[in-house]
């Protein structure tokens, strides 16, 4: 039972560390042998826990944020980030490491998105997401393994937080989202994969045009545009321990 349990563990999202941080929290681009090897995949959120900070991401204007709001950095080498704040303010950090599929879905994404602030007009989530990081907090204090085993759902909130602002819609996490989401995620587990717009309409029993139409409006994309972009982003910043081991031969997985 403990072999299973601490493989469900370390197959599944964690949290690296939760910890206050002092201000100003300055991160610098990274050094040339870096941006080679290229970062972890991660997600930092920052929880402003009281007082005001202010934060500028890589060129100005700065940024004003009130206590309750969170800053989610998918950090790029190239990235500069500055987060201050007064003698009263607290700032909560927690790392969210990503595995499978969503260590995937955000190494795709972050190529384009390496910032969210969630603000205050999410009235909806804000309140959620405090309580969500407090627990964890709570949590790391006791170092309870049987407790700890909670982290990997609460994880998994903030990747979704994530993920459903910078893939600019809502993900398909319990099989009722649009049925193009299994075939967009197919497409960026396999880059090398000979994609044809005629063959994915049929499978969809579309027309070429309603079938680009409707991915288009799903991805943001026409299908050969995303095809070509996830390709050349893969190559290029996707590398070592984040490339796809699928053969290119390897049928994809259709609907």
């Amino acid at each position: 039972m403990e072999k299973i349990r601490q493989a469900f563990l370390s197959s599944n999202s964690s949290i690296d560390f939760i910890e206050y941080c002092s201000c100003p929290y300055i991160i610098l681009p990274c050094s040339q042998d870096t941006q080679t090897s290229e970062l972890d995949c991660y997600i930092d959120v920052f929880y402003i826990k009281k007082g005001v900070a202010e934060l500028m991401f890589n060129a100005p204007p700065s940024i004003k944020l009130s206590p309750g709001e969170f800053i989610f950095l998918n950090r790029k080498c190239s990235d500069c980030f500055f987060l201050t704040g007064g003698q009263d303010t607290e700032i909560l950090q927690t790392r969210v490491v990503p595995r499978g599929l969503y260590k995937d879905l955000i190494v795709y994404y972050g190529c384009y998105n390496s910032l969210y602030v969630l603000d205050s007009g999410h009235i909806d989530v804000i309140p959620v997401a405090s309580e969500m990081i407090s627990l964890l907090l709570k949590l790391q204090k006791t170092k309870s393994e049987a407790i700890l085993s909670l982290e990997v759902p609460i994880s998994l909130f903030f990747i979704h937080i994530y993920l459903n602002k910078v893939a600019n819609s809502s993900l398909p996490f319990n099989n009722t989202g649009h049925q193009f989401f299994k075939l967009i995620l197919e497409m960026i587990k396999s880059p090398d994969y000979p994609w044809r717009v005629k063959d994915m309409a049929k499978e969809y029993n579309m027309n070429p045009n309603s079938f680009i139409s409707e991915f288009k409006k799903i991805s943001g994309f026409t299908p050969c545009n995303f095809f070509e972009k996830n390709k050349t982003e893969q190559r290029t910043t996707v590398t070592g321990e984040y490339g796809y081991s699928r053969s290119s031969n390897c049928p994809p997985v259709w609907l």
